[in-house]
């Protein structure tokens, strides 16, 4: 099978930007164009002009390959929709910068080519792009256009030949979900959308009218602030951090001030409105938004938010009279089917730690807390914990929570605001009853420790590795004490704190992502299209008339083992609605 290196340069500049508007509506913009096509094959075939003039049945039945496949894709099919170019049918279409992502080096095409290739790579270039059409630029920028995208396409193939073998095949159909998902979407009540906007805009015309030093100062400056206070004879506060209990008792001292609380709403009615804005910016012909996520978003593989609207950190319920999730919906003659991987982190990390006894006990009760509790020899009564000891329940939950990636006394009292002397309890109970899992902290705490100098891996059950690449001890700075540290990929590779507790927690949500994605690709493979993706949540969309049969299935495939981990008990809650709010 052959295979060609496909890469797109578009206008772009600070109104016509991806960065602003997300793919739907850039390629909707009046000044976007798609001006330069470049592939490079493995057959040793280039090209370089216009996507019009490209042959595209070439690709027919090939292996294409881009470096941000989101957005090369995207603009190729916006160009066939819009019969600027022939349709053609690809046997693959794969990511290398996820596949750079997946191993664990910074996404990007220059970083990509520094640390996989060792080639330095410039994209000046591209930044004297902006701006700038192809029918505008001089003889002598054209050709240096042409040699960057050309190289672009050279490395990206280049990439694809020397490391394609070692990115496993599951990951590349996960790599290819995200961005079907993501077009695939979710439709849009737009009426509500601006029911919202105006709602939210009317609150922020409000607050604006109450707040005495505007227009002369803008609204949100503490500055402005404290000199109105103090014209009222109170000394101002320290800060307006709402989450500051200083804050919180000036504010109950001074009841009379109501600008700290108009303050607060201003900013998070604004906020709210701007997400709502770059929504129903992104609304497509069709009624329906793009769900983007990034593929190995962070360094265990999770998925992270992108393309101007953050999918996994959408406000729960209500915010200010606001519920967006109810905005987002099935379209119309479908329903949402919705189900979760009920506390997979502890789960996944009982079976790190090869517990195998508290497994037994778990997979005995629906309620994992009760399973625990169980199995550390702390409840016996042959009634549910929820009815027996709700009190135990809640200890165990939130030992089960934080306590499990070595969390100190003192953290946990910061975390769940228990005294230091209750938290010493409780941490000295769990490590006492979960020996399994302080002996892999022992375990990766010798590792790192061993590996000073070099790299630390850990292999999971799934068959995956986390890497922790350039272990080193960091001089002490005043008032702390030297520590170790290793390369965690960011924009680039970047030198961070790490420990076992952080490994621990790393490789359990790593595992926890990897079994996850492989209920993700079942539920796909069931026929049961998959169109957004939250954390340990997965969202399909099926005709309404399916949505019994469809419940059912996901659910047997939630709670379904994994051939890796036979003895590892799942559980799932499954939701059907209309709303992306009620599905949860």
């Amino acid at each position: 099978m052959k295979t060609y290196a496909l890469d797109t340069e578009t206008y772009y500049s600070s109104d016509c930007s991806i960065t602003v508007a997300g793919l739907d509506a850039y390629v909707r913009h009046p000044d976007f164009s798609c001006y330069l096509l470049t592939i490079a094959g493995d057959d040793g075939y280039k090209y370089a002009g216009p996507p019009e003039a490209f042959d595209w049945s070439l690709l027919d039945g090939a292996t294409v390959l881009s470096h941000n496949a989101a957005f090369d894709e995207g603009i190729v099919n916006w160009m066939v929709k819009q019969g600027q170019v022939s349709s053609f049918a690809p046997a693959a279409w794969h990511c290398t910068a996820d596949m750079t992502a997946y191993f664990g080096i910074p996404r990007s095409l220059k970083s990509a080519c520094a640390h996989l290739l060792g080639v330095e790579m410039s994209k000046a270039t591209r930044d004297d792009m902006k701006g700038k059409r192809w029918e505008d630029m001089s003889p002598e920028f054209r050709d240096e256009v042409l040699k960057y995208a050309t190289g672009d396409a050279e490395r990206c193939l280049e990439l694809w030949q020397k490391f394609g073998d070692q990115w496993p095949e599951q990951e590349r159909r996960i790599s290819a979900l995200t961005r079907k998902s993501a077009q695939r979407g979710l439709h849009v009540d737009t009426e509500a959308l601006a029911a919202a906007d105006l709602r939210l805009s009317t609150m922020l015309g409000d607050i604006e009218g109450r707040i005495p030093w505007v227009p002369e100062d803008k609204l949100l400056s503490f500055p402005a602030f404290c000199r109105a206070v103090r014209l009222l004879g109170i000394d101002p506060p320290a800060s307006l951090d709402k989450k500051s209990p200083e804050t919180a008792a000036w504010c109950a001292q001074h009841p009379e001030v109501t600008w700290v609380q108009d303050m607060q709403d201003y900013r998070s009615a604004n906020a709210l409105r701007e997400k709502l804005r770059s929504i129903a910016a992104r609304v497509r012909e069709d009624g329906t938004v793009a769900t983007p996520l990034l593929y190995f978003g962070g360094h265990t593989g999770r998925d992270s938010g992108t393309g101007g609207v953050n999918f996994q950190n959408l406000p729960r319920g209500e915010v200010l009279g606001v519920n967006i999730r109810s905005m987002l919906q099935a379209r119309p003659g479908h329903v949402l089917v919705a189900a979760d991987l009920s506390a997979i982190e502890p789960r996944a990390l009982l079976h790190l730690a090869r517990d195998f006894a508290t497994l037994r006990e778990i997979a005995k009760t629906t309620d994992l807390y009760e399973g625990q509790a169980r199995a550390w020899g702390l409840y016996s009564d042959p009634r549910p914990l929820k009815e027996g000891d709700m009190p135990l329940r809640h200890k165990v939950k939130g030992m089960s929570i934080g306590a499990g990636y070595g969390m100190s006394a003192r953290k946990f009292a910061e975390v769940t605001g228990k005294t230091v002397a209750e938290a010493e309890e409780v941490i000295a109970l769990f490590r006492a009853k979960n020996q399994p899992i302080v002996r892999l902290w022992d375990k990766l705490n010798n590792g790192l420790r061993t590996s000073l100098g070099g790299s630390f891996s850990v292999k999971m059950p799934s068959g995956r590795s986390m890497h922790y690449r350039g272990l080193a001890m960091t001089s002490p700075t005043e008032g702390q004490r030297s520590s170790l540290s290793c390369l965690f990929p960011k924009q680039d590779l970047v030198r961070m704190r790490v420990w076992y507790g952080t490994v621990v927690e790393n490789i359990t949500q790593a595992y926890a992502r990897d079994i996850f994605m492989h209920k993700v690709l079942a539920a796909e493979d069931a026929g049961l299209p998959v169109v957004l993706r939250v954390h340990d949540e997965v969202v399909c969309e099926v005709p309404k008339d399916e949505a019994y049969e469809a419940s059912r299935t996901l659910q047997e495939i939630m709670t379904a083992p994994v051939p890796y981990a036979p003895e590892l008990p799942l559980a799932s809650s499954v939701n059907v609605a209309k709303t992306y709010y009620d599905a949860k």
